[in-house]
C-alpha cells in the first residue's frame, strides 16, 4: 500500500527531527545468507535505522534502482514500511537467474553518510529432472535372461545441488553403483550419473527396476524405472497315461506331457523315435505351466518304438527330454498259402502256410474238409518291424475224389485270443475227351461282308477245354467261349471277304492234362466283287491330235465281272475283253479302248468301270490324260478392264496350256512394256499385267503373247482409265450491279462424265444456290443469278466430282455494286461530350457500298478540309462497310457543339447523315417497345435504345396489375440488352409494362410518355409442370424467433409455380431470372425495409436466416420483410 498524505507528512517531520538530532543512519538488521526451491518466493531482510538517504538493492553488482517496483526485474518487489525503515527485497517464482550475491545501500543525506549492507547469497536450490535410463525404452518391459550380468546407466541432469542416485530391484535398494558428478547443461547445475551391474535371477521376474534421484529441493525422489522381463528355462516334463508293461495294438494312448516354470513358458513337441507328431501345446498362466495331450492310436509297428516329450524355450541350450518305450502285442494281419493247388491226376501238391508278423508268434493248423491235419513242425522267424512270422507246410496227393477240396490254414495268437485264417481249393486237372464243328453247308454262297457263324464243341476234361481257331496256318479270334458241365465251346462269327472263299477254317481243343490238342474242319463259300483294278496306258503323254491306247486289268471276283468305259459321263464299250482264272477261286478281265487326244482332255479323267453281276456295286479307276498343247485362252477371258488415275490396275490372263510353263509378252502400239529397271508396267506370276500410277494416255489396247514348247497364242485386251474431275475455265471474280443478272462457268475434264456432276454453291451467308439457279451440260455448269443483292455479294465454290476421289473444287468472288448506305438511327444521330476543353469528342460514321466508298465531313453545313489540324479525319475498311471518324482533341461548348454532316460517295451515288454534337445528359427514351411472346406466367418484351446522354445506360422495367398496391421495377441484365423476360407473373391477369434508361446523370423518360403496353397473360395449363413446394418461416406475429418460441408459418409457392408469397406481410417474394446480380427486385408501398438474400440453382436447396426450401429458378432472387 502507497503511504498517504498524513503518512509522508509525518515522515517528513521525522526526518526533520533525526535530521536535527545529528541521528546518523544504520542497518537495523542486515540481509542474510538464504536458500530457496526454484518456483518459490525468497524475502531479503532489510531494515534501516534513522533513515535519511534513499534505499535501493544491489544485485551481483548491479542496482536494480530506487523504488519499489523494477520494471526490469517484474518478479522483484520492494516490501515493508517506509516509516518503520523496513525495506525487504521480495523475490517470486525464484530461479536459477536469481541465484546471486545482494545487498541493501542506502545512499548519503546532508547529515549522513551512505551505507551498505553485508554481503547475501541467496541459492537458488533446483531438483533434479526425472531420471533417464540410458540405451533402453523403460514405456515396455526390458528383457534379461536369468544369470547373465547386465551394466544399468542412470542420469539425473540439470540439479542444484548434485543429485545422489540410487537403484532398487524387485524393491530392494541394491549398492555398489559408481557415481560421477558433471557440470549441467548451464551454470551452476550439475548432472549426475551412476553406473550398476546387476545379475538378474528368475525370481526378479515381472518386478520392477528402479533409478532414483534426490537431492535438498526434493521432499521425495523422482524415480523412473521398468519391469524386468526375467527369461529363464523350464522344469524337466512329465509324461502320464502309460503305466503298463504292453498296450495292445488297435488301442488308443492319451498321454499328457507338462512343464512347469520358465520365462517363457515351455513349448512343448512329441516326437515318435526323432519325427515330429505334434507341436501343440497350451499354457496356464496362473500355474506357469505348459500342458500338451498326445492322442496315439498304436499299431503293431509300434512295437519298441520311443515317444519322446520335449520342453524348450528360448534360453535352454538343448531340449529337455522325457521318453517312453511302447511294448506292443498283436495278432498277425494277415495269413497266406503259398504253392500250387492245381495238380495233374496222381501227382504231389506241396503248400506252405506263413502268418505276418505277430507279438508273441502265433501258433499254426491245418484242415482238410473239415478234418484237422496232423501238422506239427513251424519255423519262426524275428520280422524286420518286430514282432515273430511262423512259417508251416504241408504236401498232398492229387486225385480225381480231392478235386474242389478245401484246405485251411489258421494261426492264433494266444496273448489278444485272436485268430486268421487262410484258405486254398485243390484243382486236378484231366484231358477232353471228343471235338466237332457246326455249321452252314459247303456248297451254301454267301455275299461278301457277310457274317457266317462257325459253332465248336469239346465234351470232357478238367479243367474245361481252351480253343483255338485257325483260318489256313495263320490264327483268327478264338470266338466266343462258353462252358456247361462236361461241355465247353467256342463259337466263331466270320465277316466274309474274298479270302474266306473255299478257305479252311481248323478248330482246336486242349487244357493242361492233354499231351495232344483234339481238332475239327469246317468251310464256307462267298461270292466277292473284284479285289483290285488298274489302268495301263500306251504313253504318259501324248501330243493333241495323235491316239493313246488305255488297258484295264480286272482283279479275281467271284462270278466274274463285267467292265466298261466312262469319258465325260458317257459310257464307251469296251474292246479286246479277255477272262482267266485267279486267286481265292475266282476270274479277272481285261478290256482296252483307244481315243484322238485333243488339247480340252488335258487333265480330264477317263474311267474303267468293272460291276457284279450279282452284288449291287461297281469298282471304279481312273486315268488322268497328259495332252500337250499351246497356250489357248479360257472363254472367260476378260475383253475389257477399268482402273483409276493414280491407282494400280491389273490386266488378268486366263488361258490353259501343257506344259504349263509358259512366256508372256507384253505390248502397246509394238513397244514392249515390261523392261529391266524402273517401270510402272509389271508382270505378275501368274502373267497377268499390272500397271502403277494410272495415267490417263495409259487407256488403249494391249497385246499379249502366249507361248510354250507346243506354240503360242495372242489376244487384245482393252483398258479404260477412270480419273478425277480438274476443274477449268472459273474466272477470279465477277462484278455485277445491283439488281442485276450474272452467269458463272464451271467446266471440269473427267472419266466419267455423270449427271450433275458439276454443281456450284455459296460459300458464305448469301444467296442459297438452287438447282434451278443451276444449268447442267455434261461436263459443264453454268450458275446464272437474276436480280442481285448485296446478301449475293462473297465466294461461290464450284465443285466436280465423278465418284473417282478426289473431287475438285475452284471458287469465284461475286462482287455486287451498289451505292453507299449510311447507317442511321436516333440513336447514332447525337454523340455528348463534357465540353470543357478537357476531353475528346468522336463522330463515328458508317457506310456500306461497292466499289470503294470516299468520306467528307461538314459542319453546319461548311465543308471541313481534311488538312485542318483541329478536326481529325481518318479512314477504315472490312469488305463493304467503310467508316471515318472525325476527332476534335479538346472539344469545347463555344467551337464544337454543333451539326456535323456525313457524306459517303462512290461512282454509284451517295448518302448523308446529319450527327449532332451536345453536352452530356440523361438518357433518351427507348423506342418500339413491343410484346415477342407471352405465357401464362412470363411476357418478353423487345425495344430500339435511344441515345444514351454520352454515358453508358442501363434499362429498367416498370409494370403494374390492377390488384397491385404499387409499380415494380426489374433492372435488365445483362444491362445493354434490349429484350428482356418478366417471370413469376399470374395466369389471365393484364399487366400495363414501360420501360426506361438510366446512366450516371439520371433516369431518363419512359418510353410513350409512359403510357406503357398492356398485355393479358395466357391462361394456366391443365397441368402445372411444376410441383408445389413449401418453406418454413418464422411468423412474424409471434414476436419471437423460431429457435426460442418454435412457431413457425408456412409458405408455399404459389399456384402460378413461380411466385412464393408469405400472405401474412405486405411484401412479396419476386423471383427475376435475368437482372443484372447487382439490381435488386423491389417494390415499395408502405415504407418497409427491403432485406435481399439469394438462392442457388435450379433444384437446389436453399436456407436463409431459418426459412429453408426448395427453388426451381437458375438466377439469383431476393427475399424481403419478414420473410428473410
Amino acid at each position: 500500500m502507497k503511504p498517504g498524505p498524513l503518512a509522508w507528512s509525518g515522515y517528513l517531520l521525522y526526518l526533520c527531527i533525526i535530521s536535527g538530532s545529528g541521528m546518523r543512519q544504520m542497518f537495523r538488521k542486515h540481509p542474510e545468507n538464504t536458500s530457496s526451491i526454484e518456483g518459490a518466493t525468497s524475502v531479503l531482510r532489510c531494515e534501516v535505522e534513522g533513515l535519511t538517504g534513499p534505499v535501493q538493492w544491489e544485485k551481483d553488482g548491479l542496482l536494480l534502482g530506487p523504488g519499489r517496483k523494477f520494471p526490469g526485474f517484474p518478479r522483484y518487489s520492494v516490501t515493508g514500511s517506509l516509516a518503520a525503515g523496513v525495506f525487504d527485497l521480495r523475490m517470486k517464482a525464484v530461479g536459477l537467474e536469481d541465484d546471486a550475491s545482494y545487498q541493501c545501500q542506502v545512499g548519503r543525506s546532508e547529515s549522513s553518510p551512505g551505507i551498505i549492507s553485508r554481503t547475501a547469497w541467496l541459492e537458488v536450490l533446483i531438483p533434479p529432472c526425472v531420471p533417464t535410463i540410458e540405451n533402453l525404452d523403460t514405456q515396455s518391459p526390458v528383457t534379461w535372461i536369468a544369470g547373465e550380468e547386465y551394466s544399468l546407466t542412470c542420469h539425473a541432469r540439470d540439479s542444484k545441488p548434485a543429485s545422489t542416485i540410487f537403484f532398487t530391484k524387485s524393491g530392494v535398494e541394491l549398492s555398489g553403483s559408481e557415481t560421477t558428478v558433471n557440470p549441467g547443461s548451464k551454470d551452476k547445475l550439475f548432472s549426475t550419473v551412476s553406473i550398476i551391474r546387476i545379475i538378474p535371477q528368475s525370481s526378479d521376474n515381472g518386478n520392477e527396476m528402479l533409478c532414483g534421484a534426490s537431492n535438498v529441493a526434493l521432499t521425495q525422489p523422482r524415480t523412473s524405472g521398468f519391469t524386468m522381463n526375467v527369461l529363464f528355462p523350464p522344469q524337466m516334463p512329465r509324461v502320464e497315461g502309460y503305466d503298463r508293461h504292453q498296450v495292445k495294438a488297435g488301442e488308443t494312448l492319451q498321454l499328457v506331457c507338462s512343464s512347469s516354470g520358465g520365462n517363457p513358458l515351455a513349448t512343448l513337441q512329441w516326437l515318435k523315435d526323432e519325427t515330429v507328431l505334434s507341436t501343440t501345446w497350451e499354457t496356464e498362466e496362473r500355474r506357469r505351466s505348459a500342458r500338451s495331450v498326445l492322442t496315439y492310436p498304436v499299431t503293431p509297428e509300434d512295437n519298441a518304438v520311443k515317444l519322446t516329450c520335449e520342453a524348450m524355450n528360448q534360453v535352454t541350450a538343448t531340449p529337455l527330454r522325457t521318453v517312453i518305450i511302447l511294448h506292443v502285442v498283436f495278432a498277425p494281419v494277415s495269413v497266406k498259402i503259398v504253392g500250387s493247388t492245381r495238380a495233374l491226376e496222381n501227382k504231389q501238391i506241396s503248400l506252405s502256410c506263413s502268418t505276418s508278423a505277430s507279438n508273441p508268434p502265433a501258433k499254426v493248423r491245418w484242415r482238410a474238409s473239415g478234418k484237422q491235419l496232423n501238422i506239427t513242425e513251424a519255423t519262426y522267424t524275428q520280422a524286420v518291424d518286430g514282432g515273430v512270422t511262423t512259417v508251416s507246410n504241408v504236401t498232398l496227393t492229387a486225385t480225381r475224389v480231392n478235386d474242389g477240396m478245401s484246405i485251411v490254414c489258421e494261426a492264433l495268437n494266444e496273448a489278444v485270443f485272436v485268430t486268421k485264417s487262410a484258405s486254398a481249393v485243390i484243382k486236378v486237372h484231366y484231358p477232353p475227351e471228343r471235338i466237332w464243328i457246326e455249321g452252314p453247308a459247303e456248297t451254301l454262297p454267301f455275299q461278301a461282308g457277310a457274317e457266317v457263324t462257325l459253332s465248336c464243341f469239346a465234351s470232357g476234361g478238367n479243367p474245361p477245354p481252351r480253343f483255338s481257331w485257325k483260318k489256313g496256318s495263320k490264327p483268327v479270334s478264338s470266338g466266343i467261349y462258353r462252358s456247361t458241365g462236361n461241355l465247353a465251346s467256342s463259337v466263331l462269327t466270320i465277316a466274309t471277304e474274298p479270302s474266306d472263299n473255299l478257305a479252311k477254317y481248323q478248330c482246336r481243343a486242349t487244357n493242361e492234362a492233354a499231351l495232344a490238342p483234339l481238332t475239327a474242319v469246317g468251310r464256307i463259300s462267298v461270292q466277292f466283287a473284284p479285289i483290285d483294278m488298274v489302268i495301263t496306258t500306251s504313253a504318259v503323254e501324248v501330243r493333241w491330235g495323235e491316239l493313246i491306247t488305255l488297258m484295264c486289268l480286272v482283279g479275281s471276283s467271284n462270278p466274274v465281272a463285267h467292265v466298261a468305259w466312262i469319258k465325260d459321263g458317257i459310257r464307251w464299250p469296251a474292246d479286246d475283253v479277255k477272262t482267266q482264272p485267279a486267286e481265292y477261286g475266282g476270274q479277272s478281265r481285261s478290256a482296252r479302248m483307244t481315243m484322238v487326244a485333243a488339247s480340252a482332255d488335258n487333265g480330264k479323267r477317263v474311267t474303267c468301270e468293272a460291276r457284279s453281276p450279282v452284288q449291287q456295286e461297281a469298282l471304279n479307276i481312273f486315268h488322268t490324260l497328259n495332252v500337250l498343247h499351246p497356250p489357248e485362252f479360257l472363254v472367260t477371258q476378260v475383253q475389257s478392264v477399268l482402273g483409276e488415275e493414280r491407282g494400280s490396275v491389273t490386266i488378268p490372263v486366263s488361258m490353259f496350256a501343257n506344259p504349263p510353263k509358259v512366256n508372256y509378252t507384253w505390248s502397246r502400239n509394238g513397244a514392249l512394256l515390261v523392261k529391266d529397271g524402273p517401270t510402272r508396267h509389271h508382270l505378275k506370276s501368274d502373267g497377268s499385267l499390272e500397271i502403277w500410277n494410272l495415267r490417263r494416255d495409259d487407256a488403249g489396247f494391249y497385246r499379249v503373247q502366249l507361248r510354250n514348247e507346243e506354240g503360242e497364242s495372242e489376244m487384245l485386251l482393252k483398258l479404260d482409265v477412270l480419273y478425277s474431275p480438274r476443274i477449268h475455265g472459273v474466272l477470279d471474280h465477277t462484278e455485277v450491279d445491283l439488281g442485276g443478272s450474272v452467269e458463272m462457268v464451271c467446266a471440269a475434264d473427267a472419266n466419267p462424265v455423270i449427271s450433275k456432276m458439276v454443281t456450284w454453291m455459296s460459300m458464305d451467308e448469301g444467296r442459297e444456290v438452287s438447282e434451278e439457279d443451276q444449268i447442267f451440260m455434261g461436263n459443264t455448269t453454268k450458275l446464272v443469278l437474276r436480280g442481285a443483292e448485296r446478301r449475293d455479294s462473297g465466294r461461290y465454290a464450284c465443285r466436280a466430282d465423278n465418284g473417282i476421289a478426289p473431287p475438285d473444287s475452284a471458287s469465284t468472288q461475286l462482287i455486287v455494286r451498289f451505292k453507299p448506305e449510311l447507317q442511321k438511327g436516333v440513336e447514332l444521330s447525337k454523340v455528348a461530350v463534357v465540353g470543357d476543353g478537357t476531353s475528346a469528342a468522336i463522330l463515328i460514321c458508317k457506310a456500306e457500298g461497292v466499289p470503294n466508298v470516299v468520306f467528307s465531313w461538314a459542319k453546319n453545313g461548311v465543308s471541313l478540309e481534311p488538312e485542318n489540324p483541329r478536326y481529325l479525319q481518318s479512314t477504315f475498311q472490312e469488305g463493304p462497310l467503310h467508316t471515318s471518324w472525325l476527332t476534335m482533341a479538346n472539344a469545347t461548348a463555344a467551337l464544337d457543339y454543333a451539326t456535323f454532316t456525313c457524306t459517303a460517295q462512290n461512282p454509284l451515288g451517295i448518302d448523308l447523315f446529319d450527327i449532332q454534337l451536345v453536352r452530356t445528359s440523361r438518357p433518351d427514351p427507348p423506342t418500339g417497345l413491343k410484346i415477342l411472346s407471352k405465357t401464362h406466367n412470363s411476357v418478353t418484351l423487345a425495344w430500339r435504345a435511344g441515345f444514351d446522354g454520352g454515358l453508358e445506360q442501363r434499362f429498367q422495367v416498370r409494370y403494374i396489375w390492377t390488384e397491385a398496391k404499387g409499380y415494380l421495377y426489374v433492372g435488365v441484365y445483362p444491362p445493354q440488352a434490349t429484350i428482356f423476360t418478366i417471370t413469376g407473373l399470374r395466369p389471365r391477369t393484364p399487366y400495363n409494362f414501360s420501360i426506361n434508361a438510366l446512366n450516371a446523370l439520371g433516369a431518363g423518360d419512359y418510353v410513350d410518355q409512359g403510357l406503357g403496353l398492356t398485355v393479358i397473360t395466357s391462361g394456366k395449363p391443365e397441368r402445372d409442370p411444376f410441383p408445389t413446394a413449401s418453406l418454413l418461416a418464422p411468423d412474424p406475429g409471434s414476436g419471437k424467433d423460431t429457435a426460442t418460441s418454435g412457431r413457425v408459418k408456412r409458405l408455399t409457392l404459389n399456384d402460378y409455380g413461380d411466385e412464393l408469397v408469405n400472405t401474412n406481410t405486405k411484401q412479396t417474394l419476386l423471383i427475376d431470372t435475368e437482372s443484372d446480380r447487382s439490381y435488386r427486385t423491389y417494390e415499395s408501398y408502405d415504407g418497409s425495409t427491403s432485406l435481399s438474400g439469394a438462392l442457388g440453382r435450379v433444384g437446389r436447396q436453399f436456407s436463409c436466416e431459418g426459412v429453408s426450401g426448395f427453388a426451381e429458378y437458375d438466377e439469383p432472387f431476393e427475399l424481403w420483410g419478414e420473410l428473410v
